[in-house]
């Protein structure tokens, strides 16, 4: 008798996981698949730029150009933030999508997006042991159709997706000992976005130079390929011009890295609107605190005569690039997926809600308080920031935990 109703039990839990699952799906669609993809057109018109021979940092005449794809490009490459400011590689991705006609290639793309999102949630749960992959594949889907920050980048149409593939690949290479291509896999991210270096650092730390030499001839070679005889120039600009701009980032409380947050917390600057307002000198508290986690979770890991990278040590190198900056677009947060679904393979049911609980603000969008709410009470001023600060605290638990994940050598 009890095993019957156990086994009703469990098939009503299915079957109301399965809707909730459903439903989300059409929330996600709706909002993701509906709009104009802001980031997609910027990196999209750049490798049109690409193709017919002009500057990706040629703010006017790729203006001209955005015009003629869209209604809407007369609203892009106006200023710094609605103009192209990643690396030459990432206009190469986008390269295939600028073939195809606007429309379709925002459609392709995001379809593209998801389906990679739903890779990485794959491929992080297969790096785990047999029986703790279907609890992360569970929160790994949660995190997916409930944190705001999933949603938002497959609707600005951002590389986030293709940054969490790749994160993914790298930590069920990481867990078969597959250094060689672990370091392929984690210089795709690198080349997408710069701040995901946090895992080669953590590479040098543990001496794992077939993942740091493979990681690094990558990176180069996707960089030699952005140094053609048109855009040659694209690199240096991009060193000597662009990251200067970006090292001073927004107060904007789309902003969320730890340098931002705590530069909102402590400053009587009020004008967080305004993308023409930085943080100053709080950028480097963020890459302290960042560095201290990382050094910190290497010695442990050496104390406990763990001398090899680990999915566990790639995790919180992936919460040190989220909060190290200075730039962490609220989208970015969706990074941490990875390291949610390691955590929960290694927590007591009991625990699971008090995580979830824990990761709730990062279901919702980030606040924007107005100026008398930031004057009056310094609560609002937590508020804006507290999706990091809820990632902060996972990191933290994270670290104090054993390793994860025991490598699969296979």
């Amino acid at each position: 008798m009890r095993a019957d109703t156990y086994k009703t039990q469990r098939v009503i839990f299915l079957a109301a996981l399965l809707l909730l699952f459903v439903y989300r799906a059409f929330i996600f669609w709706q909002h993701a698949f509906h709009g104009f993809a802001w980031d997609f057109a910027i990196n999209r018109t750049a490798a049109l730029g690409l193709l017919e021979g002009i500057s990706l940092y040629d703010r006017a005449a790729l203006h001209q150009l955005a015009m003629t794809q869209t209604e809407m490009g007369a609203r892009i490459f106006n200023g710094p933030f609605t103009s192209y400011i990643g690396l030459p590689t990432t206009a190469i991705f986008h390269i295939p999508f600028a073939l195809l006609p606007f429309e379709v290639s925002v459609l392709v793309y995001r379809i593209c997006a998801t389906l990679a999102m739903l890779g990485a949630v794959l491929l992080t749960g297969l790096a785990l042991p047999q029986e703790k992959r279907t609890v992360a594949w569970v929160a790994g889907l949660l995190c997916l159709s409930f944190w705001n920050a999933s949603r938002e980048s497959v609707f600005l149409g951002q590389v986030d997706a293709w940054i969490l593939l790749s994160l993914a690949a790298t930590i069920f290479l990481v867990s078969r000992e597959k250094w060689v291509w672990a370091g392929a896999t984690v210089s795709v991210a690198v080349l997408l976005k710069i701040s995901p270096v946090w895992l080669l650092l953590y590479c040098v730390l543990q001496r794992q130079w077939h993942m740091l030499l493979a990681a690094s001839g990558c990176i180069a070679l996707g960089l030699l390929l952005s140094l053609s005889s048109a855009h040659g120039r694209d690199l240096l600009h991009f060193v000597t011009a662009v990251l200067p701009v970006l090292s001073d980032s927004p107060l904007n409380p789309q902003n969320q890295s730890l340098g931002a947050a705590l530069a909102r917390l402590f400053t009587e600057e009020t004008n967080w609107r305004s993308f023409a307002v930085g943080i100053g000198a709080w950028k480097w508290m963020g890459v302290a605190v960042s560095a201290a986690l990382l050094v910190v979770y290497w010695w442990r890991e050496r104390a406990t005569q763990q001398y090899s990278v680990t999915a566990s040590g790639c995790a919180v190198a992936i919460f040190c690039a989220l909060f190290a900056g200075p730039l962490t677009w609220d989208h970015y947060l969706s990074w941490s997926i990875i390291a949610v679904m390691l955590l929960v393979a290694c927590l007591f049911k009991k625990q699971w809600l008090i995580l979830s609980i824990t990761l709730l603000p990062l279901t919702s969008a980030v606040f924007y308080p107005t100026v008398e709410q930031i004057t009056a009470y310094f609560a609002w001023r937590v508020w804006a920031s507290v999706q990091i600060f809820s990632l902060l605290v996972v990191a933290v638990w994270l670290f104090a935990l054993p390793s994860v994940i025991n490598n699969q050598k296979k």
